[in-house]
This record gives structure tokens, C-alpha cells and sequence, in this order.
């Protein structure tokens, strides 16, 4: 009787254990190199397999659907289904496939640091500082702008 007990003891230890070291998900990443888990969508996919990251910090993200949303300032973003870049602690370069529209065009988003209390937004030679609480709750995706929701 006293080794069943042991076995199944050493059974829910090894369960707890392998759950406990399960994959962190996109946002848990994001959130490890500094910055606020609300620059990604709600659309992020649910599933094991929605991001790559090498250990020189490149990075692809899936997401269900393309996805706009509206962020402090009026600016229109626009997130493709497939988002691609290098990052850093603090630092997002090299990004494709996250553009902002200004002046009736959509731009490029080339890189996103975390700068004291803000995030500053790169495109092109054109660059803008938001407070980083901006985006701390992860947008909802709508398909002319919209609010924010938690994930």
C-alpha cells in the first residue's frame, strides 16, 4: 500500500513539474524583454506553434487575422498575419509587417524601444514617443480602428 501511495506521489510531482515548464506564450515573451504585453493584438494564435524565436533574438509571429486597431493619437495600425524582426531587451528592429498610417499613407513600423516611461516608434526617418501605458491592455481588432481588450 505504501509504495502505490509513492508511486503516485512521484505521479503528481512529475505532473506538476511538466506543467509547470510549459511554453511561454508570445505575450510572456514580449513582456520578458521589456515591454508592455499590449503592443500585441488580441489575434495572437492560441496554439504552441504562433511564434520562432532563434537565440539571436529574430523572431516570426503568426496571428489569426491581420488586424487594425486605433492608438493614442488617432493613428491607424495595421498588423499583418505574420509579423518578423529581431529583438532585443528594450529594442524591436528590423520589423515587417506592423505599418501605421499617416498623412493618408500606411508607413512601415521599422523598430519599437522602450525609452524610460515611453515607447518610441521608428518609421523611417520619422519617429514618435508614446507613454509605454498606452499599451498595456492588448488591442482589439476591428476593421476600421477600435478599442482595447485583454487577451
Amino acid at each position: 500500500m505504501a509504495s502505490w501511495i509513492l508511486v503516485l506521489s512521484l505521479a503528481f510531482i512529475l505532473v506538476g513539474v511538466g506543467t509547470s515548464s510549459a511554453v511561454p506564450t508570445a505575450y510572456d515573451v514580449l513582456v520578458s524583454y521589456g515591454f508592455p504585453e499590449g503592443l500585441l493584438p488580441k489575434t495572437v494564435k492560441n496554439s504552441g506553434e504562433n511564434y520562432d524565436l532563434k537565440g539571436n533574438g529574430a523572431f516570426e509571429l503568426h496571428l489569426e487575422r491581420p488586424c487594425r486597431f486605433t492608438i493614442p493619437g488617432n493613428y491607424e495600425v495595421k498588423y499583418d498575419s505574420r509579423i518578423a524582426g529581431v529583438i532585443d531587451f528594450n529594442h524591436l528592429r528590423s520589423l515587417s509587417g506592423i505599418s501605421v498610417r499617416y498623412f493618408h499613407m500606411w508607413w512601415n513600423i521599422d523598430a519599437i524601444s522602450v525609452n524610460g516611461k515611453d515607447l518610441h516608434f521608428q518609421v523611417g526617418r520619422f519617429s514618435s514617443n508614446f507613454p509605454a501605458d498606452n499599451f498595456d491592455e492588448n488591442p482589439m481588432c476591428t476593421g476600421s480602428g477600435g478599442g482595447h481588450a485583454d487577451h
